[in-house]
């Protein structure tokens, strides 16, 4: 049971970091682009996607190995 909660403390901090690079790269967005950042839609899906993720991670939603199997397809869309 403990060998479990080992492997899956890595995909943890890992998910955390993403969120958190993903929000930087948002801010620098937004710095860069100021008001215009807002018209165009991929953006505007980036940021969604993002809020949700974080939405799910600070209340707890995101822990565990099951629950982070669904937000992978989310994050690689926002990385490409």
């Amino acid at each position: 049971m403990q060998f479990a909660s080992c492997l899956c403390a890595p995909a943890q901090s890992f998910t955390g970091f993403t969120i958190f690079f993903f929000i930087l790269e948002l801010v620098a967005l937004v710095l860069a682009f100021r008001s215009s950042f807002f018209t165009h839609v991929g953006n505007l899906v980036d940021l969604a996607v993002v809020g949700l993720c974080l939405y799910a991670e600070v209340n707890g939603e995101s822990r565990g190995a099951p629950t982070i199997a669904p937000k992978g397809p989310l994050m690689f869309f926002v990385a490409l």
